[in-house]
């Protein structure tokens, strides 16, 4: 492995250990703002990767296996965050066609106050 492979994992390593924190904190703005420098460091990585040798050392060997755990838990936190979101855009587009099944008022003329609150209730849920 060369200087500059060993270097760009080594940096992507340290940014997918934080990515996985705040995947697992679901602060996902701040994880958002990471993108543009965790695709230079894998465009950077895929630039001068070269393959596996004799002249890798232990600790070489010991990073890019970090560096592939870390890829599959990345993987699946983000797996998962998907499945939450929609999750949560189901339970949106409920509540808007239940708001939308109750736009009628009330047989004192006005919208009943249960139906009002019904998108909130179904946002808390989610």
């Amino acid at each position: 492995m060369n200087r500059q492979s060993r270097e760009a994992m080594r940096r992507l390593t340290i940014l997918l250990e934080q990515e996985n924190a705040l995947l697992a904190a679901t602060d996902y703005a701040r994880m958002g703002d990471r993108l543009d420098e965790k695709r230079r460091l894998i465009a950077e990585l895929e630039s001068s990767h070269t393959l596996p040798d004799e002249t890798d050392t232990e600790d070489d060997r010991t990073l890019a296996r970090r560096l592939d755990i870390l890829a599959g838990e990345h993987r699946t936190a983000l797996e998962c965050a998907l499945k939450v979101q929609d999750q949560i855009m189901a339970v949106l587009a409920e509540a808007a066609r239940r708001m939308h099944e109750s736009s009628g008022y009330g047989s004192r003329g006005h919208r009943p106050a249960c139906k009002a609150n019904l998108a909130f209730a179904l946002v808390v849920r989610a």
